[in-house]
């Protein structure tokens, strides 16, 4: 009995082993197989983008603003005439292009993905010979995707998160999408960084930052030391914000100091009206008047900036 059971054991063992054998061999049959499905599947995502990418690119835009670089620049512009016309040759070649893929040109399928490429290379190459962009470093703010931290159109900055944010103040250099990021100032605690504005002598700027429950103008020298605060921080209701430098050295920036809201919402949302101080926050006073956020707008406070030094 012992001698019959053994043997039933040493079957299914054998059985067993030769099951995992078979396993392993169609494994690595199919394995091959398999990568190249992935392969084509990759292929063909990359030919999809790459056609979606050349039916929305907008050559009249790209035109306008080459023209513009042209006409405004003279010969501080020199390659203008010719991106136009590797633009005409590449508008040309992209109806060519779609129209083959239309109708299911594996050829032109290849090509495609070049052709994007020198599209995207001829914008690049176009804009950034703007003289304008003749310098080595570009202040910027990095902030992770979906952090937008912009209040909606009946709030002010009162009304939007100040901590939760992935952000923080870099410089690029060379100023070209192979650049190198560097950080400046990042602050602590996850907390909003934002508003920036760089000094006439770009030397310094001032952007807008929380500390406790309200938000406060700071200063930090370009090369991230110097960290300060400007706006002067007396009562734990008043948020200070948005400032932007005046030639004459003082600053402008808006505050709900005036201790008023937004009517249609019953007094919920705070409205917040321009105001100026010197440079070392002190002398705060307030410029206009606004209980419903126009003047407070987003972009009217650097507008303001060039004309309100004589104030």
């Amino acid at each position: 009995m012992r001698i019959a059971a053994n043997k039933n054991e040493n079957e299914c063992f054998k059985h067993f082993l030769c099951l995992c054998i078979v396993l392993i061999a169609v494994a690595l049959f199919l394995k091959p197989a398999f990568a190249g499905g992935n392969d084509r599947s990759k292929q063909s995502n990359e030919i999809d983008t790459a056609v979606a990418y050349i039916r929305d690119f907008d050559f009249e835009s790209l035109r306008l603003a080459i023209k513009d670089l042209t006409d405004t620049f003279g010969a501080e512009y020199p390659k203008g005439r010719r991106y136009l016309e590797r633009l005409d040759k590449l508008k040309r070649l992209s109806r060519a292009g779609i129209d083959s893929f239309d109708q299911g040109d594996d050829l032109t399928k290849a090509n495609l993905l070049k052709l994007t490429d020198d599209l995207k290379k001829l914008r690049r190459d176009a804009l950034l010979s703007n003289p304008l962009l003749d310098f080595d470093n570009l202040l910027l703010l990095k902030r992770k995707r979906g952090q937008l931290g912009l209040p909606v159109n009946h709030k002010c900055n009162s009304g939007i998160k100040r901590t939760g944010y992935y952000n923080e103040i870099v410089l690029l250099s060379p100023v070209d999408p192979s650049g190198r990021l560097q950080t400046l100032f990042r602050p602590p605690a996850s907390q909003f960084v934002g508003e920036i504005d760089l000094h006439f002598d770009a030397d310094r700027m001032l952007f807008t930052m929380p500390k406790g429950k309200t938000w406060q103008i700071y200063e930090i020298k370009a090369d991230g030391s110097g960290l300060r605060q400007v706006s002067r921080s007396r009562h734990s209701d008043v948020d200070n914000f948005d400032a932007c430098y005046l030639p004459d050295g003082r600053i402008v920036f808006a505050s709900t100091a005036s201790y008023h809201a937004v009517p249609c919402w019953h007094g919920k949302e705070r409205a917040c009206s321009i105001y100026l101080m010197n440079s070392d926050g002190s002398s705060m006073r307030q410029l206009c008047f606004d209980q419903d956020l126009l003047s407070t707008a987003v972009g009217t406070i650097p507008v303001l900036c060039t004309y309100t030094c004589v104030l």
